[in-house]
């Protein structure tokens, strides 16, 4: 995957944004439920010295989770941790597959796969993961 040269945006005003946790789908529901198990993890989580969720990794995560709460029809997704202190978003819709890395020092990168086909590249932009989901969901 390409690495992205800065951190992923987070807009400093939200940080102390309330965002009901009432109405969201099962899908995010259950991921807000994960990312929250995850941050518990401690240093060497894997058995091979993996180091803890890092405090970016966490709240880029979080803010793309506050990005995917607009989408109705959010697919299942899987949400695991990465060695390094980063996580993985990851979901597969027919042919279809989409994995989302978060890097432990917050940026983000992400892999398309559609059948035979591959894309890979850097998410400077939340707003980005709509689109991804959106293809996704086309067939």
């Amino acid at each position: 995957m390409v690495a992205l040269a800065r951190p992923f945006p987070r807009d400093p005003s939200s940080w102390n944004q309330v965002i009901p946790l009432t109405d969201l789908s099962p899908s995010l529901d259950q991921a807000v439920d994960r990312l929250h198990e995850l941050s518990l993890l401690g240093d060497d989580w894997d058995g091979y010295g993996s180091p803890r969720i890092t405090t970016s990794a966490r709240e880029t995560a979080f803010a793309l989770l506050s990005t995917m709460r607009s989408y109705a029809a959010m697919p299942s997704m899987q949400l695991d941790p990465v060695s390094g202190g980063g996580l993985q978003f990851a979901w597969e819709f027919g042919p279809r597959g989409l994995e989302v890395e978060v890097l432990p020092n917050g940026c983000v990168e992400g892999l398309a796969v559609d059948g035979d086909q591959m894309t890979e590249g850097a998410l400077e932009d939340p707003r980005r993961m709509l689109e991804l989901l959106q293809w996704l969901l086309r067939s």
